[in-house]
């Protein structure tokens, strides 16, 4: 009877807790985190993705924020992280503002060529296609096709890239590292892996 009451106490005691809890602590972070991520909610639809991409990024920011003025870990590890989380935003940026054309004119160091465009009617049927205003020049479409292709490659570059800094480094790389140097990690570590990115 003792241990059965005492089970109910217990019981009680936790509930009182997390109610507590639910009050002092969950409902204001609850409306912090809404105004921190408040332009991202804003922007949210069912059917964009970028705006998990989005958020991904503001949590990040907020993760990187943290980690670089209050962390605790020590600076060689914790820098690094910081450097990652940095990259791995800047990379969901140009993912966000699909910025992957501007890029390849960068990398290819010249600009693509549009003249406008105009609706030209299908003879014969209820339709269009678009056509350059003004025609472009054998050099000019060649250039755009290069700029097209390349960003492309840009785009599928930095996904790769993204998750790759995501997923971290492969542990079985550190512990054959193990088996030949005393202290490897620092010099192994490079910052990536998403699991790691806490204080």
């Amino acid at each position: 009877m003792k241990k059965k009451i005492e089970n109910i106490l217990w019981s009680i005691k936790h509930r009182c807790i997390d109610v507590y809890d639910f009050f002092v602590r969950d409902i204001p972070l609850f409306i912090k985190n809404i105004y921190k991520f408040r332009k991202e909610l804003w922007r949210r639809y069912d059917w964009d993705s970028g705006y998990t991409l989005a958020m991904m990024k503001r949590s990040l920011e907020l993760t990187c924020e943290y980690i670089d003025k209050k962390g605790h870990e020590v600076d060689i590890s914790r820098l690094k992280k910081v450097d990652k989380m940095r990259r791995a935003i800047d990379l969901l940026d140009h993912h966000i503002n699909d910025t992957f054309h501007e890029l390849a004119e960068i990398e290819l160091g010249f600009k693509y060529t549009f003249k406008g465009i105009k609706f030209e009617k299908i003879e014969g049927k209820d339709l269009f296609k678009m056509e350059d205003k003004i025609p472009l020049t054998k050099i000019e479409k060649e250039n755009n096709k290069k700029i097209t292709e390349l960003s492309s490659v840009i785009e599928n570059r930095t996904w790769d890239e993204l998750f790759s800094i995501i997923k971290g480094q492969d542990i079985n790389e550190y512990r054959e590292l193990l088996k030949t140097e005393e202290d490897p990690y620092n010099k192994w570590f490079d910052g990536s892996g998403i699991r790691g990115w806490w204080d």
